[in-house]
């Protein structure tokens, strides 16, 4: 099932196909009539084809050459919000077209060549400077590491002990149906866990320096509560975590089953690496 998020980026890519494939229908039916509209450099009725132009093209040839590359980058930008796509596409659209404006030459101009362009320039900025990843596109639940690719980690869980309880959840969805994370939609997942009362030495022995474990979560949309790591130093075994009590406030290393004994589970994930 597509996420929201996705289903509404595709949505918009199919309206705007539908429009470019419906003007040029029309276009085509009139005898080319639309290219009226297009942009004429030094000239004041060219200033309205500055906004028209990019969508008004020449031929099918025309139009079918540059509709899969205006896709294609569009599609590779909307991993992003929808309002910066649409910013970025209008300031393209503006300037490119005003620039056209000032030194084309004297015809009539149509076609999204300078739109796509602008895209493929934002896209090459957008990698070189930013080199951020979208807010959708990231990792939001701790199952996330070895279900959703790339897969950092595998789950241990089962290998760790055979006392191992496995339930099916809809990570995302809070009591109300309603999603903690607007947008990213909801994640049928079967979480595995280990209770904490069945915590022994050879579930201790079995744990490895480095593995992360997530303390399970009773409530139906999430997976954990509290992630941390172990950590294996003169044959003790410790919960190394971020502590959110008053007292602590910084990473404390706490022993491993005075820790986890009190929560109702735990799953444990591996590096890959």
């Amino acid at each position: 099932m597509l996420k929201p998020w996705l289903k509404l980026r595709i949505k918009l890519l199919a309206i705007l196909t539908c429009l470019l494939i419906t003007i040029q229908i029309i276009n085509s039916l009139s005898g080319y009539s639309l290219a009226t509209f297009g942009l004429i450099p030094r000239t004041f009725s060219g200033l309205f084809g500055i906004l028209f132009a990019p969508f008004i093209h020449g031929s099918w040839g025309h139009l079918l050459s540059n509709l899969p590359p205006l896709l294609i980058l569009s599609a590779l930008l909307l991993r992003g919000t929808i309002k910066e796509y649409i910013t970025a596409s209008l300031f393209i659209i503006l300037s490119s077209g005003f620039i056209v404006w000032l030194i084309g030459r004297h015809a009539i101009h149509v076609g999204a060549s300078g739109w796509i362009f602008g895209l493929w320039g934002l896209l090459i900025a957008q990698g070189y400077f930013c080199r951020r990843l979208t807010y959708y596109a990231r990792k939001h639940f701790f199952t996330d590491w070895y279900s959703v690719l790339p897969k950092n980690t595998r789950n241990v869980t089962t290998t760790i002990s055979s006392n191992y309880i496995n339930v099916n959840k809809q990570l995302n969805q809070k009591t109300d149906g309603s999603e903690y994370i607007k947008g990213l939609g909801i994640m049928p997942r079967t979480i595995t866990y280990i209770p904490g009362k069945e915590i022994n030495q050879a579930i201790l022995d079995n744990l490895q320096t480095g593995d992360y474990i997530g303390v399970y979560s009773p409530l139906n949309g999430l997976d954990v509560s509290h992630t941390g790591i172990v950590i294996k130093e003169n044959n003790q075994v410790f919960y190394r975590n971020a502590s959110s009590l008053a007292k602590n406030m910084k990473v404390v290393d706490t022993p491993f089953v005075d820790y986890i004994s009190t929560k109702p589970g735990f799953i444990v994930l591996r590096s890959n690496k």
